[in-house]
């Protein structure tokens, strides 16, 4: 009977190990494409769309923009592998790193979910838009990729 009691326990353990969200950090994207402004609206869109999706939970956007700035001053842009490290620093499962970029007079917008442990692409998402439709596009493509 303990053994049976003892297995169950582990069970549960185990699914509710299995069922913990994912806990994600959401890098706002490099360069001077954005203002500071619209940047922090898109981090916080792009954290929307995380949280609402059960399976994941967002780091704290503050703290993102503490070691992203840290970063920065060694080097004028943060890239991917430094984010990915910058993710493992503060504990998170996985990194979502946002790209927008001008392309003539169009911008290529990328959002992907880089798994920290193995640093495998989970999910990614591109979209091309005008200048305009920056945030709509991105709140799109966001919206595609952890739609429950």
């Amino acid at each position: 009977m303990k053994r049976v009691a003892i297995m169950m326990i582990l069970c549960a353990v185990g699914v509710t190990v299995l069922a913990a969200p994912k806990r994600v950090a959401v890098f706002e994207p490099a360069g001077d494409v954005l203002s500071q402004a619209r940047k922090m609206i898109v981090v916080d869109d792009v954290s929307a769309v995380i949280v609402a999706n059960k399976s994941y939970v967002a780091v704290d956007r503050n703290l993102t923009k503490k070691l992203l700035e840290e970063y920065q001053t060694q080097s004028q842009y943060a890239d991917e592998s430094q984010l990915v490290e910058m993710g493992k620093f503060k504990g998170a499962d996985a990194v979502c790193v946002i790209m927008v970029i001008p392309v003539g007079e169009r911008y290529y917008i990328s959002i992907k979910l880089v798994e920290l442990k193995t640093w495998m692409v989970e999910k990614q998402g591109t979209i091309q838009t005008t200048r305009e439709n920056i945030s709509s596009a991105i709140q799109s493509v966001a919206t595609q990729l952890f739609a429950r």
